[in-house]
């Protein structure tokens, strides 16, 4: 062997760097880190965070103010309330009728008889807000409501007072159809 060389046998049994490394491995890219729109640097995953949360903060104050209009808004504005009256022999339930001034109604008017009968109330009538087509549903103060029928007329209630309602049919006021209606 020459003194001048190490022993071929070492080198042999040296790994090779090529035989050291491990296999090549395939590693994707990394996606870009996002930049801020407001001042170009790149923003981090805490940032991002952040930002989620004001937005959530945001949609919550959002639906709270909503829901805070919505409680406040004009009673014209929401639905009307219905009211239904049943009409039997010879009286009117419930009775009386109480409503609130400025609020809207739908009255259903429901002859529960096996006769006809009506409700007659002039005053209310005329001093109820409708429309021209519910008004035409009121002749005279009263509407008629044939027997097993349902009649319904939409209304905002007059200011506040007691209204007399009756039956006009023959007799039906004398054997106790009549009531009132009160607005308050």
């Amino acid at each position: 062997m020459d003194p001048a060389r190490p022993s071929a046998t070492l080198e042999k049994a040296r790994p090779t760097a090529a035989a050291s490394e491990p296999p090549a491995i395939r590693r994707e890219r990394a996606p870009p880190m996002p930049i801020c729109q407001d001042c170009g640097a790149l923003e981090s995953i805490g940032a991002k965070m952040i930002r989620f949360r004001k937005g959530a903060v945001t949609m919550r104050a959002f639906l709270w103010a909503a829901v805070v209009a919505a409680s406040i808004a004009p009673a014209s504005a929401q639905q009307p309330a219905v009211v239904e009256i049943h009409l039997t022999n010879f009286r009117f339930a419930p009775n009386p009728v109480m409503l609130d001034h400025g609020r809207t109604y739908v009255l259903r008017l429901v002859n529960n008889a096996s006769n006809g009968h009506d409700f007659t109330a002039r005053d209310f009538f005329a001093a109820s807000a409708m429309t021209s087509d519910e008004r035409s549903r009121v002749t005279d103060g009263k509407i008629e409501v044939p027997p097993g029928q349902v009649r319904e007329v939409r209304l905002s209630a007059p200011a506040s007072g007691t209204f007399p309602l009756k039956c006009s049919h023959a007799f039906h006021k004398a054997f106790g159809m009549k009531g009132k209606i009160v607005v308050r």
